[in-house]
């Protein structure tokens, strides 16, 4: 059970980037802190994603190097 919530937690922890990511723009449609109109959302909405996804992907990879949990 122990290893299974430790693994859980790890997990969660790669993820977190990512999903304060798309939180963050979740947060700003809702509050509607930028419209449609606003110059550059689109691109902005992809570097924000891609930023979290890349953390993610980079935290990853510092946890498994060499194939196992450090």
């Amino acid at each position: 059970m122990v290893k299974w919530f430790s693994s859980l937690l790890l997990w969660l922890l790669i993820a977190a980037p990512w999903g304060a990511s798309l939180y963050a723009h979740f947060w700003l449609a809702s509050d509607q802190l930028w419209s449609v109109d606003q110059p550059y959302r689109q691109l902005t909405s992809v570097l924000m994603l891609a930023l979290g996804m890349c953390a993610s992907f980079a935290l990853y990879c510092a946890l498994f190097r060499g194939g196992k949990p450090r």
